[in-house]
């Protein structure tokens, strides 16, 4: 027995990779023989029964497509390396977290770094600061970046900034370069403290008369500075010598101020006392509660009526006293005319965290799930709606794809999301009746997917129907291309672990481990299946260990000298390898990914192992390809290609991808959380 590393609990809901496709010529049977439906003669080692003794059907042999198909990217998509595109969300799928004007500029901080609009796309910017998390602008052209480091940019040079004693990244906020304040855990004897700070453009101070609590400022000037706290009822006003308070009462918490003037400033956040809390968790703030607005005259406070039910205030962002915009924790967007607030149409769902305008008027957004919970994004407003980019304008996102053309794609998942691409845009189709966790097909006129509520769909090429309805959640299928199905199900609903469906009926098995999650079928006689805590083979007759893995995991993790008393194939013990991907092109080219971005080969006789390392992975992957050698390998942070010989790795920084198709090595697709579709078109 060898050790490997604890699987992570969140991948029990890992994901299924493509099966064998036709593709990019005729599909090829290399034995035409009908299967034998099982006849419960014999039992399997996993409670099944096995085939009679016919060798079975293969399942078609997916060649890649040699002819080009140089699609454009989508208008003022960002392209990654070695042509990756964003379909969706557009600009951009990386992980946005503010926005802000620089000079005559527009600048993006996200995870993969800095982006700039340039009048019609975003384009990266080269700066010291490689993960950004805030971005502070001013009309001078200079900026201020904060992440895994802090620059200073003077409008030509970035300078990197040192806040002695910090341990996390502050949050800062500033009227110009000279004038920044922040609020940041700093070192003391024997602990930690949160301080707030000032920095006067020579060298940053400790202000020890601010309010003991602060969530955020304001800052207009040295001499006009508002701070804030979400959990507090009131909010404070410094005029460069004290502090002065003003009261919102026992129902307002503010998490933003924004003073339009010193007799006109905005106030808003969450109403404290509402029962009635969003679903999510709260934005940066950390706020809840329903959106609550105040406003400021100079010398008193009024409450501002918004539209009902609308979440936290969280941004606010004005041009005139009557054109003001506010976003909130879930998603919403709202306008002030100068008379009233009213909601504006929009898709998203994230929270809105910050504005900025263009210097030609264009509006954008950057809207954020928070630390834990997907991605941000950019949004943008038309002059009627906004967009938050996602293809086919749906809330929904997709998990899974399959393509039997580069311009015949399907790509499904929650709510029962069908979008289909067909060589030019991506578009919603009807919906299936719940969520769609697998899809799998032979040709244009015959595919077909699993879904939470049980239920096989076929396409026929015209229209989908249920072709069969289980009695549980299917978490994964393939197929042989004869009519024949294998599917893998929740236990706990829907009775078996993996069955096989013959066009009218399924035939169940029971393995000895729970929540397969991932199959492939490269033949009647030749099923893999993956789980939280296996792999299992099935020969026509019994499910049972893949002959060879143990040693190849083994030799894969002999460098890291785990303790030598767990099992690595399956059971309940120290290590379970959580195998969320398989993939194939025929029984002699089949390919498993697991968490730690290890992947295996098996080559019909020998396994061979990779271990990607240019990924921090912290969620499922997936597993999709074309022909014997082209390979791709999407995660949470990046997708990898293997042409046979070496892995080529493309970082996304972004959420987690769970599905990726290929029509050939420089044609591919990848689907994921957050409406996420990333192209490949050379």
């Amino acid at each position: 027995m060898i050790t490997r590393r604890v699987f992570r609990s969140s991948l029990c809901y890992a994901l299924l990779p493509l099966a064998l496709v036709g593709c990019g010529g005729d599909s090829v049977i290399a034995r035409d023989r009908k299967p034998v439906v099982p006849d419960g003669g014999v039992e399997t080692s996993g409670g099944g029964a096995p085939l009679d003794g016919s060798p079975g059907v293969l399942a078609s042999v997916q060649s890649c497509d040699t002819a080009s198909h140089p699609i454009p990217p989508v208008a003022s998509a960002l392209c990654e390396a070695n042509g990756w595109c964003w379909d969706s969300p557009t600009p951009s799928g990386r992980d946005a977290r503010s926005i802000a004007r620089v000079g005559d500029a527009t600048w993006v901080a996200t995870h993969g770094g800095l982006l700039s609009y340039d009048g019609a796309k975003w384009v990266p910017i080269d700066t010291p600061v490689k993960e950004p998390t805030m971005l502070l602008g001013w009309s001078s052209g200079s900026a201020l970046l904060v992440g895994d480091s802090i620059a200073l940019f003077d409008g030509k040079t970035w300078t990197p900034m040192t806040i002695p004693r910090l341990e996390i990244p502050p949050y800062v906020t500033g009227s110009a370069p000279d004038n920044l304040w922040a609020i940041a855990l700093l070192q003391v004897d024997g602990g930690s403290e949160t301080t707030t700070l000032h920095y006067d453009g020579k060298a940053w101070s400790i202000v020890n008369d601010a309010p003991p609590i602060v969530n955020g400022f304001d800052v207009v000037s040295p001499s006009d500075v508002w701070a804030y706290a979400a959990e507090d009822y009131y909010v404070e006003h410094y005029d460069g010598k004290t502090w002065s308070t003003i009261d919102l009462g026992q129902s307002g918490g503010a998490s933003i101020v924004w003073e339009a003037a010193p007799n006109d400033v905005w106030i808003g956040g969450a109403n404290l006392l509402t029962g009635d809390l969003p679903a999510r968790p709260p934005g940066p703030n950390q706020i809840r509660g329903r959106g609550i607005l105040f406003r400021w005259n100079g010398k008193t406070l009024t409450q501002v009526a918004l539209p009902d039910g609308v979440g936290a205030i969280d941004a606010i962002y004005g041009t005139s006293p009557n054109d003001v915009w506010f976003g909130t924790t879930e998603g919403e967007y709202l306008h002030w005319d100068g008379s009233r607030v009213s909601s504006a149409p929009s898709t998203e769902t994230r929270s809105v965290t910050s504005f900025a305008e263009t210097k030609d008027g264009k509006l954008f957004a950057v809207a954020f799930h928070g630390q834990l919970e997907g991605t941000g994004a950019i949004d943008a407003y038309d002059g009627t709606k906004w967009a938050s980019g996602r293809a086919g304008d749906s809330i929904d996102y997709p998990k899974k794809i399959w393509g039997s053309a580069w311009n015949d794609v399907w790509a499904v998942g929650t709510d029962g999301l069908r979008l289909h691409y067909d060589g030019t845009a991506w578009n919603v189709t009807t919906r299936a009746s719940s969520g769609i966790n697998g899809i799998w097909g032979s040709a244009q006129n015959d595919v077909w997917t699993v879904s939470d509520d049980g239920s096989i769909d076929h396409f026929d090429g015209t229209s989908w129907s249920t072709a069969y309805q289980a009695p549980g959640v299917l978490t994964a299928v393939s197929g042989i291309g004869n009519g024949e199905l294998w599917v893998t199900g929740d236990s706990s609903s829907s009775g078996f672990d993996v069955a096989r469906f013959d066009g009218n009926t399924l035939h169940p098995y029971t393995l000895d481990f729970q929540s397969p999650v991932a199959i492939y079928a490269a033949g009647t006689r030749d099923v893999w299946v993956g789980g939280t805590s296996a792999v299992r083979h099935f020969d026509g007759e019994t499910w049972s260990d893949p002959a060879g893995l143990e040693q190849a995991l083994a030799n894969a993790y002999a460098p890291i000298h785990y303790p030598p008393d767990a099992s690595v194939g399956g059971g309940e013990g120290f290590g379970i390898f959580p195998w969320s991907a398989i993939w194939g092109s025929g029984p002699n080219s089949v390919w498993l990914a697991a968490d730690d971005n290890l992947v295996v080969h098996f080559d019909g006789a020998h396994w061979s192992y990779y271990s990607i390392g240019h990924f921090d992975n912290t969620g499922a992957v997936a597993l999709g390809g074309c022909g014997d050698h082209d390979v791709f390998f999407a995660s949470d942070t990046g997708i990898s290609h293997f042409d046979g010989t070496a892995w080529t790795t493309t970082p996304t920084n972004s959420a987690l991808f769970t599905g990726v198709w290929a029509a050939s090595a420089n044609y591919a697709i990848a689907v994921g959380s957050d409406d996420q579709i990333l192209r490949r078109s050379e």
